[in-house]
């Protein structure tokens, strides 16, 4: 819908190259931690023994993020439709890994589990995930909404009403 312009923009995305031809980006929204995660009690996985391990990554979400680490590894990359279907396929163990940003799979697993600190991040490859406001390039004055819409992230960021959200957002989660 947002692609063929019938809906304005959505977020939260990561920047491709396929993606931008397609579709206007917002300034950063917000950036995150990347980690890849398993089930609980693996140490072959917690050690970085992941040769020929299954990863999981719903269909239609980039992969450029663990693209490398597929290949270094031989990962054999699972795609079901939804993000739930790969955390319930990783909580029966039949994947190994998710690499996922922290928010999102932490809130996702306490709705699914009722305890965002169900699986386990792992300290290997580990990087920073940006995201943004995506606009089709066919929406009407897509342009237009772009502008308006960096600016008033623009203000919300100078007056801390960001901050004030982000850190509302994400306190109490230590998964340690």
């Amino acid at each position: 819908m947002t692609r063929n312009g019938l809906v304005a923009a959505t977020f939260p995305y990561a920047w491709t190259a396929e993606r931008a031809k397609l579709f206007h980006y917002s300034a950063p929204i917000h950036i995150d931690r990347l980690s890849w995660f398993t089930y609980r009690g693996s140490e072959a996985i917690q050690a970085g023994r992941w040769q020929g391990l299954r990863v999981c990554i719903p269909l239609g979400w980039s992969t450029s993020h663990a693209d490398g680490v597929i290949k270094r590894f031989g990962l054999d990359l699972q795609r079901p439709k939804t993000l739930a279907q790969c955390l319930q396929l990783l909580d029966r163990k039949r994947i190994d890994l998710l690499p996922m940003n922290e928010t999102v799979t932490r809130d996702a697993s306490r709705q699914l589990f009722g305890d965002p600190c169900h699986l386990q991040a792992l300290p290997h490859f580990r990087q920073s995930d940006t995201f943004y406001l995506i606009i089709s390039r066919q929406y009407p004055e897509a342009a237009s909404l772009l502008e308006r819409f960096n600016h008033a992230l623009a203000a919300a960021r100078a007056d801390g009403r960001y901050d004030q959200l982000v850190s509302r957002a994400g306190k109490g989660i230590d998964c340690r």
